[in-house]
């Protein structure tokens, strides 16, 4: 082994908290104690803290509890991967408890005083997943998206009708709880969101694919407050308070443009968005605390559905 090489393996043999003789050291680096000696000034130059005892039962010992995590993870680190931690199992994530392994081996060479104990409760819907059958999803999705290769699916819309799909994977987002797959469709000549769960058989083909050149993910999909793509709407909303507090703590889209009149009880919001669907739900939402006032053809769309509720009743 090189002298880089050397210096690493000693590190960790001193890791076991055991103390180590020169010698002992050196039979085991089958090198000469001189360099032990050297390898040894060498870690300490780099950070790392050995204590060196002289005499007849004397050696090195490492006396840092882990030099390549304990030196860079503050209190507020080690809390926020514990929060991390924690919101993930309440959204569905698919590696929870892989990462739940992950920062229990992260955590176990820390002193658990020094991350502050905060409970975290969270609220959300949980999607009804079989694990095992979307992490292999996930897998089969995430290669074919590295190596730019096409997919061959079985798709389930929300009527539950099935279709085979060949579709190019772009991207994976995650909205609600659930996941989605935003891919070029053949079959429909353009881009597509699937939703994890509905996607039934599917496998690698051998055939690549190029990503359209004007396709960006985050401008796919900034523009919109869900999942549905159904039109591209100029919106302008009355909203009173204190409904209107909500509205105006949340960043709903970027180009969204608030004109808050707080001193005569509502506010304007204006922006442009997308997914008529996801907007007209967003408005029912509201109720009688918004009006709309830009497009007069969504005010009648929700008109229109409004009395096709009343018939419910």
């Amino acid at each position: 082994m090189g002298k880089v090489s050397n210096a690493l393996y000693m590190l960790l043999l001193l890791k076991n908290n055991q103390k180590w003789t020169r010698k002992k050291l050196a039979k085991e680096l089958e090198v000469n104690i001189r360099e032990i000696t050297r390898y040894k000034d060498d870690l300490c130059r780099a950070g790392v803290e050995i204590e060196e005892t002289r005499g007849r039962y004397g050696g090195y010992r490492l006396i840092s509890r882990d030099y390549l995590l304990d030196s860079t993870l503050t209190p507020n680190e080690l809390t926020a991967i514990n929060q991390v931690l924690e919101l993930t199992k309440h959204q569905s994530f698919l590696y929870a408890k892989e990462l739940e392994v992950a920062v229990t081996k992260i955590l176990s060479v820390h002193d658990p005083e020094k991350a502050p104990s905060i409970t975290l409760e969270t609220k959300a819907n949980t999607i009804k997943y079989d694990y095992q059958m979307e992490q292999s999803k996930w897998a089969i999705i995430n290669e074919a998206k590295i190596y730019f290769k096409k997919l061959h699916i079985e798709y389930s819309n929300a009527n539950n009708e099935i279709s085979t799909r060949t579709i190019h994977p772009y991207t994976i987002y995650a909205y609600k709880g659930a996941n989605y797959l935003v891919a070029f469709c053949e079959n429909r000549n353009e881009v597509r969101q699937f939703k994890f769960i509905r996607i039934g058989k599917m496998k690698i083909i051998d055939k690549h694919f190029e990503v359209i050149s004007t396709f960006d993910a985050k401008t796919y999909l900034k523009s919109s407050i869900g999942v549905y793509k159904d039109g591209i709407i100029d919106l302008k909303l009355k909203i009173f308070y204190p409904f209107a507090r909500n509205i105006k703590e949340t960043i709903w889209v970027d180009n969204q443009k608030i004109t808050d009149y707080e001193e005569d009880n509502y506010l304007i919001f204006e922006a442009q968005m997308e997914g008529k669907t996801e907007i007209i739900s967003w408005i029912f939402g509201m109720k009688d605390s918004c009006i709309v006032l830009e497009p007069p053809s969504l005010k009648e769309d929700i008109i229109q559905l409004y009395k096709k509720c009343l018939k419910n009743y």
